[in-house]
């Protein structure tokens, strides 16, 4: 609980993808990548329960395993509309008041960061809240439950359903949202670190490989100055890649 606020954290995943199928599974320092994002979300300060929101498709019954020896709930749903699997979670935690939205595809997600934009998010009663100036792939979007069942009663997009937060950000007129400049290096946001291709895998096996020890989880500081020191320019830039259902 945060500033008398519950709040849950939500990783969206599922084994389908056009890029880099099954990714959830992939191995980073002899890990699942979906099992790194579990331990990084249970690493952030405040949070009641973290949740594995995947789809009732036999092909995510991997995904359930994992979450299962993380000790983590699941919750199962729709493959296409992401939104509709939050709605689940809700219906099953009905006391929650907000929701860290997290993709799986995301293992560099900053626990700290996010423990903060938690703290900010309940304190100003956000609807929606991130930081901003952070490397692509590292943040999460803090989620008031009134605007997610909001978009759940005002939209049909079949978009707005598959990007669970677009609608929020897209209506200030209708929701309270908030953001706030992460104390980074002026070039963090430029950096690029979701997994959507087999180049950002092998880059994450690397980074994995030299910041990685049991038990401890390393800042998105410190990945920066990994990529600084190994002058890695070629996996930096804007975020062109159009991101699919997690």
């Amino acid at each position: 609980m945060v500033n008398g606020k519950k709040v849950i954290a939500v990783i969206q995943c599922r084994m389908e993808s056009t890029r880099l199928p099954g990714k959830a599974l992939l191995q980073l320092a002899g890990k699942p990548m979906l099992w790194h994002v579990i331990e990084r979300a249970k690493a952030i300060e405040g949070i009641d329960e973290v949740i594995v929101a995947t789809t009732t498709k036999p092909s995510d019954d991997d995904i359930v395993d994992i979450a299962k020896s993380s000790n983590c709930s699941i919750v199962r749903g729709s493959s296409e509309d992401v939104l509709s699997r939050f709605m689940l979670v809700l219906k099953h935690y009905p006391q929650i008041d907000y929701v860290v939205r997290i993709t799986a595809d995301n293992p560099f997600t900053d626990p700290y960061i996010a423990s903060s934009a938690v703290k900010y998010s309940t304190y100003g009663k956000y609807d929606f809240f991130s930081f901003v100036g952070i490397p692509i792939g590292t943040g999460v979007g803090i989620v008031s439950r009134r605007a997610l069942e909001r978009t759940h009663s005002e939209t049909n997009d079949w978009y707005h359903r598959e990007h669970v937060t677009t609608y929020i950000i897209e209506h200030p007129d209708k929701f309270l949202i908030g953001s706030k400049l992460a104390d980074l290096p002026i070039h963090a946001s430029t950096i690029r670190l979701t997994v959507d291709t087999f180049t950002d895998y092998k880059q994450a096996v690397e980074i994995y490989k030299d910041l990685y020890k049991e038990n401890e989880i390393f800042s998105i500081s410190e990945v920066i100055k990994w990529i600084d020191k190994n002058n890695r320019e070629a996996y930096t830039g804007s975020n062109t890649v159009q991101r699919g259902i997690k």
